[in-house]
């Protein structure tokens, strides 16, 4: 069976929209030694609901394509409505109904769900487009500014509708940008994120970054920045085998989603901290931190993005903060006092800065002071 889990090992896709399903399922492999999970194991006739999704922005585009805007009345894609996406299009004109084609027998073959859909990428094979060969040049031809891992980058539209898969955890932002690059707009507010480009902002990249970690607690090596507890407990006994299939693990998770980097939203947070004069003192020590407090944290439905701690004279006095999809929580102990500390959540940047300074500098009621100043509530009142 350990060829199995290999082989689920090797397929795991982590710009998948079920990345950290998949996860989970192989950890749980590595655990019990055996999986019924893998390729071909699905009922015959099941769908997921995010099938619904990706026949939705078929239909929508479609609709739009055929000139018949009323199909697309009531269908959605994530957030946005069929009316919105097909205004994001604007008027026809014969690039345009070329290129929302291109999208759409993308969209029918990346889906699997019609068997006779084929597409040929326009960068890689060009020589498939003779037919359409000025069409498919303008599109290759037409660049986006976006990013790259914050970086600036530029991208192809063309490029961009090549990697328009339906199954990545950002399809209905991707589909956006492409519907407005089509109509001229080619420098988006948001990244395009295909395969690893950008997969540093997937919401659950904190949460695979924290079982990275787990894994190598597991494996028995050093300088973890944090592991969840009770997958720790779920593994089990350690065999070696157990720890040869957790390394493959956890080196296929570490390469897209480093554990010693910070996710993308908190490092404006960091060095903000970092810059504090409360910081400069030499028992004071910043550091990533993924999962801090972890029964506390993990009460909590909302993904980890990620966390930053603060220790004082060598973990006698520790401060945390959690980045979760709706807010920043904050936690906050002295080992030295009885008393639960600090725990609650805070709106903003700026209310966080204001925390961890006076914790920093003046201890938990300090931080305990500025919370309730800045709450106008007890801590984790209501």
């Amino acid at each position: 069976m350990s060829k199995d889990i290999e082989r689920l090992i090797d397929d795991l896709e982590l710009c998948h929209h079920k990345a950290e399903r998949h996860v989970k399922l192989i950890v749980e492999a590595i655990a019990s030694g055996s999986t019924d999970k893998g390729a071909d194991t699905r009922e015959e006739g099941a769908r997921h609901p995010a099938e619904d999704t990706w026949q939705n922005a078929i239909d929508v585009l479609s609709a739009w394509l055929d000139e018949e805007p009323e199909r697309a009345a009531g269908l959605s894609v994530g957030p946005y409505s069929g009316g919105e996406l097909s205004a994001m299009i604007g008027e026809h004109t014969p690039l345009k109904d070329w290129q929302v084609g291109q999208a759409i027998r993308k969209l029918k073959a990346a889906s699997r769900m019609y068997s006779d859909a084929e597409y040929r990428e326009m960068v890689e094979y060009p020589e498939a487009y003779a037919d359409a060969r000025e069409f498919r040049d303008m599109t290759a031809a037409t660049v986006i500014k976006d990013t790259r891992d914050r970086d600036p980058a530029e991208i192809s539209l063309a490029a961009m509708i090549d990697h328009l898969q339906p199954c990545n955890w950002n399809f209905p932002e991707n589909l956006v940008i492409v519907l407005k690059a089509i109509n001229g707009d080619l420098a988006p507010d948001k990244p395009f994120a295909a395969h690893a480009r950008n997969v540093c902002w997937n919401p659950v990249a904190g949460s695979l970054r924290i079982t990275a970690s787990t894994l190598r607690d597991f494996c028995g090596d050093g300088n973890v920045k944090g592991f969840n507890y009770t997958m720790l407990q779920a593994l089990g006994e350690k065999t070696p085998e157990k720890t040869r299939l957790a390394r493959l693990l956890e080196k296929k998770i570490s390469e897209v989603f480093d554990p010693n980097c910070l996710p993308p939203e908190l490092e404006p947070l960091w060095d903000r901290l970092e810059s504090l004069e409360a910081m400069q003192q030499p028992n004071v020590e910043l550091r990533m931190s993924y999962f801090p407090w972890v029964d506390l944290f993990y009460e909590c439905e909302d993904y980890v993005r990620g966390g930053i701690e603060l220790s004082v004279d060598n973990d006698k006095r520790r401060a945390g903060i959690g980045m979760f999809d709706s807010e920043f929580r904050v936690c906050a102990v002295d080992h030295e006092i009885d008393g639960p500390g600090l725990f609650g959540a805070l709106p903003d940047e700026d209310s966080v800065v204001k925390v961890m300074e006076a914790f920093a500098a003046e201890g938990v009621g300090a931080a305990v002071e500025a919370f309730e100043k800045l709450r106008g509530k007890r801590p984790g009142g209501e």
